[in-house]
This record gives C-alpha cells, sequence and structure tokens, in this order.
C-alpha cells in the first residue's frame, strides 16, 4: 500500500512505451491487458480502433472498450477508456461500430452522422451506443438491450440492396453454434432473419469483389477463428458458396475489418492470442493491419491479406541484392531488432529455402509444398515457380518476433503458434523468370543480446530466357524504432486517462494511396519529455523515407 499515492502527473511518464520488450509496429495498450479489435470504423481521416482491455491488470477480466485511433494504420494515439462496465459484473464484452451517414437512428441532430456501436452487455444482452463527438465518448440507447438471446459479439453493417442495417452476432440458442442476423430501419428495432450453423465468436460479414472477374462479388463470413465462408447474403440469409477456408493460422483470433473504410477496401486486424510480455506493464498484441481481397486460384476463389501499405513508411534505409551467388554473404545490419525483409526466388525444381530470424526459423520445401514457420507447418504453392515472402521481425518476449506473408500462395499460409511467428496468403505483384543455384545468407549486426540472422537458402533451378530479372532478389530494410507508432509514444498530458501520441519525427508524409499518411512533421507534443519517436540515443535522427529498399514494388 506504500507504491499508492496521489498525484498530478503521470509517475515516471517518460518510460512510458520505453520498455524493452515493448512491440513497435505491432498495437500494445500503454497498461493491461488487451484482447479482442472493437467497434473498428473510419471517420473523418481517423481510423478507431477500439478493443476488450483490462486497464487494471496485467490478466484478462475487468472488460470495457481501449481506444487509439490513427490517421495512417500504423502510427497511434491512445485516448481514454471509451466504453465501461455498467455495472459491477455487467461487462462491455465485443462489439462493433459503423457511421450512420443518413442519421437513420436519430441519435444526431439534422444532418449529422453519428457513429453507432453494438456491443455486448453481459448482464443484459445486445446494447446499441451512439457517439455524437468522433467516437470519443459514447451514450447508451434508452431501448437497451435491443437483442436478447444466448450469445454475444454483435457485428453491424450496412446492406444496400435492402436499405437495411444488419447485426450478425455469436448464437447459442439451443445449445449450437451459430451466427444470427437480425436487420433493422433504424439502428433501434431489430427482426430475427436467420442463423447459420458452424461458427464460434466474433462474426464478421462483408463483400469483397473477386479480382479479375469484372462485376464479379462475394460475401465473406468469418468468425473468431479465422475460418472463412464464401457465399451470397440477401440481407436476410446467407447462402454458402463453399466451404470453411483459412487464411491465418496460430496465434491469430477474433480478427475484425473496419467499416466506412474511405475507397472501399477491407482492412482487418487481429488479436495475436497468447503472445504473453512477462514483466512488461502491457500484455498481448494486434496484428498487422492487412488488406483483404478475393482472388481466383486453381482451387477456387480464395481471401488474400497483405499488410497495408502503410508499413513501408516506417523503413528508414535498407539493402537490395540481385542475382545472388552460393558464396555470397550479404549483410542486413545494422544492429536492430527491427526489420522487414523480403525474399523473391525461383522454385522450378525440388530444394529449399531456409532462413533463420530471431525466435524462429522461417523455411519453405519445394517438393513438398510446405511453409514452415516455427512450429506450424502448413502446405503452401507457388505461382509459375516463384516464391516470394515478406517477413518482418518486431520484438517480442525476450526475443524477437516475426510476421510472415507469402506473396502468393495456392494454397493457405500459416501464423505460427510460437510468439508473434505469422503467415498470411497474398498477392504477387509481377511475374518474371531467371536463374540461381544456391546462396549463403548469414545477415550480421544484432546486438550480442539478440539472436543473430543467419541461414542457408539453397535450390537448383533452370536457367530463364536470359532477358528477365536475375533471381533470387533479397531486400532488407531497417524500420524506425519509434516511427511505427504501435506501442510507442509521449505522454500529451498529465492526467493519465489522457492521450498518449506515438510521435514520428520529421516524416515527409509517404502519401501512396487515398492520403492516409498525411503530413506529421510536427507530431511531437511540445515540451514533450524522452526523445522523438524515429531518432536514436545521440540524436541522429532516422526519418522514415520514400525509398523502399527492398525487392518487390
Amino acid at each position: 500500500m506504500d507504491g499508492i499515492t496521489q498525484a498530478t502527473e503521470v509517475p515516471d511518464a517518460g518510460r512510458l512505451y520505453q520498455e524493452t520488450d515493448r512491440p513497435q509496429f505491432h498495437f500494445t495498450s500503454r497498461r493491461g491487458w488487451l484482447n479482442d479489435p472493437n467497434g473498428l470504423v473510419w471517420l473523418d481521416s481517423e481510423y478507431h480502433l477500439y478493443y476488450q482491455h483490462n486497464p487494471y491488470g496485467w490478466d484478462w477480466g475487468n472488460m470495457q472498450w481501449g481506444h487509439a485511433v490513427s490517421r495512417d494504420l500504423v502510427r497511434w494515439t491512445e485516448l481514454p477508456i471509451a466504453l465501461y462496465p455498467r455495472a459491477y459484473g455487467d461487462l462491455a464484452f465485443s462489439g462493433s461500430a459503423v457511421v450512420d451517414r443518413r442519421n437513420s437512428s436519430g441519435f444526431g441532430p439534422e444532418g449529422s452522422s453519428p457513429i453507432v456501436g453494438a456491443y455486448t452487455s453481459t448482464g443484459r444482452g445486445e446494447c446499441i451506443i451512439y457517439s455524437l463527438d468522433k467516437g470519443r465518448t459514447w451514450t447508451e440507447f434508452a431501448g437497451n438491450p435491443v437483442v436478447k438471446h444466448a450469445g454475444r459479439d454483435p457485428r453491424l453493417l450496412w446492406h444496400e440492396p435492402t436499405r437495411r442495417w444488419v447485426m450478425a452476432v455469436y448464437d447459442e440458442e439451443g445449445g449450437k453454434r451459430s451466427i444470427a442476423f437480425h436487420s433493422s430501419p433504424d439502428l433501434k428495432a431489430w427482426t430475427y432473419e436467420s442463423k447459420i450453423e458452424g461458427f464460434f465468436e466474433c462474426p464478421d460479414l462483408f463483400e469483397l469483389p473477386i479480382e479479375g472477374e469484372p462485376g464479379g462479388k462475394l460475401w465473406v463470413l468469418s468468425a473468431a477463428d479465422g475460418q472463412y465462408m464464401l457465399g451470397g447474403f440477401d440481407g436476410h440469409r446467407f447462402n454458402p458458396e463453399s466451404g470453411k477456408h483459412r487464411t491465418w493460422h496460430g496465434n491469430f483470433y477474433a480478427a475484425q475489418s473496419f467499416s466506412d473504410e474511405p475507397d472501399g477496401e477491407r482492412i482487418q486486424i487481429g488479436w495475436a492470442q497468447g503472445i504473453a510480455f512477462p514483466g512488461m506493464p502491457f500484455n498481448q498484441q494486434m496484428t498487422v493491419p492487412c488488406e483483404l481481397t478475393l482472388r481466383p486460384t486453381d482451387e477456387g476463389v480464395r481471401m488474400f491479406a497483405i499488410p497495408v501499405e502503410e508499413v513501408d513508411s516506417l523503413r528508414v534505409r535498407g539493402q537490395r541484392w540481385t542475382d545472388v551467388k552460393p558464396a555470397d554473404d550479404p549483410v542486413v545490419g545494422p544492429s536492430s531488432d527491427l526489420l522487414s525483409v523480403r525474399i523473391d526466388a525461383r522454385m522450378d525444381a525440388p530444394g529449399s529455402i531456409s532462413l533463420s530470424i530471431p525466435g524462429a526459423t522461417v523455411a519453405y520445401d519445394a517438393s513438398k509444398r510446405l511453409l514452415s514457420c516455427g512450429n506450424l507447418n502448413v502446405p503452401m504453392g507457388t505461382e509459375d515457380g516463384r516464391l516470394r515472402l515478406r517477413i518482418l521481425v518486431d520484438r517480442a518476449p525476450s526475443r524477437s518476433s516475426a510476421t510472415m506473408a507469402g506473396w502468393r500462395s495456392r494454397r493457405g499460409g500459416t501464423r505460427s503458434e510460437r510468439p508473434g511467428l505469422s503467415c498470411c496468403r497474398s498477392r504477387a505483384r509481377r511475374r518474371w523468370s531467371g536463374r540461381w543455384r544456391s546462396m549463403n545468407w548469414v545477415p550480421r549486426g544484432f546486438p550480442p543480446d539478440r539472436s543473430r540472422v543467419g541461414g542457408r537458402l539453397f535450390e537448383v533451378a533452370p536457367g530463364g530466357t536470359g532477358n528477365e530479372p536475375p533471381v533470387p532478389r533479397l531486400g532488407g530494410g531497417l524500420l524506425s524504432r519509434g516511427a511505427s507508432g504501435l506501442g510507442r509514444g509521449l505522454p500529451g498530458s498529465e492526467r493519465l486517462d489522457e492521450e498518449f501520441h506515438h510521435p514520428v519525427a520529421g516524416d515527409r508524409g509517404v502519401g501512396r494511396r487515398r492520403g492516409r499518411l498525411a503530413d506529421r512533421s510536427s507530431c511531437r507534443p511540445a515540451g514533450a519529455p524522452g526523445r522523438v519517436a524515429g531518432c536514436w540515443p545521440g540524436g541522429h535522427c532516422r526519418r522514415p523515407s520514400r525509398n523502399r529498399a527492398s525487392i518487390g514494388p
């Protein structure tokens, strides 16, 4: 009890987000536990990330909604708690949010577009809330609960053909695990429509175009374990047109996609379930935001995921190697535990590629068509014999972690059950052929207390036509320690529940699409303690650059 004191300022605020094991581009809350992402929505140039949060303890409990906002999906400002439990024992479980652009709910004044959310009140049922101040504070609908049943995790969406709102919600009525669908004209009065069995917790429902098929679209229905089903949805019933498929494996759970994304893209964030941080004031992390697409494959239409392009804006410098020979020894350095690595390799003949990264080994066996990531093995093919991998190395408990993306896989990818390892289906940007035999890649430069990157990559393949770019190509980029924003920041006020910012020093605003990366040349709060994100001790500023010193577009 001697450690409990009253204060007008946050004690030792300068050390927040400076912890040794704090991930730098996977979102973590400044303190306490987090799990499911909730209420992902875009409004007025801001992405809102709400999440299941226990700010009072390191483990699960006291569930309420934490809140952070970002203009680019990689640099976040953590805001005060958005939604508290209504009463003791009545926890605020998972839910979602949408922008009511026509004010069909009447919650806002004429001409306004309130944010409307739905969440599970464990003591009452499915409840509606709304915000008139851009998601900072919320008001309960007086008619709550709007749906009472055995279930949880309501997902709101607008269904344009029927001009009605839809709630997809996990349901356990009759002892069966299902997703139930309800509809409403005003987000207040809800009518039960139908249900589909075989899904557990945290549903998501959205429509995606099929790349390369003009006018072709399918609805995607998913649940907490990441498995999804493709089909049609008429606003009343989901009609499956496929079995279940999987994009993610391993530490990936309860993912949700952003509502009202300005360009209609589907951006997804999941909870990296089970990645604990012993000895840290925070626990658990989110996955890197990914863009989802549907693409035809030899096995039918499948969903692909690729890290959002804004991740590349975190790179401060990089190296590139082409036509690597067996005796080559390219160096990823300098010393860093934050890396982005891309590999482009030709796999025409049986052979394998392996890469040792801090905390794990990533390997691909062409003869078995098998991708291994940590202790997880998943079948994965190549596209015309070309294997393209992207590996993101971040900090994790006592060692670095990695996120992998297979750029074009005929089958699923992996998300390892080891801390911080993932792989997802993604997409190739271009195709070519070339000649290569083998190489030895032993990058150096990791600090003595970190694992060194090292490994052998080898394969024998026939030559190409001689007119294509040489392969394999390796690219490595050093990510800014602070520019990532996810899990870093400087205090923006004296009160603990005020905003905490994740600033970027001197970023020129690498805007590649829809202006998500706005000018951030003066993000540091005046007089804020600590070093500016993106700067190393000694005043050497490492500013994110437009130079994409890695392979691929």
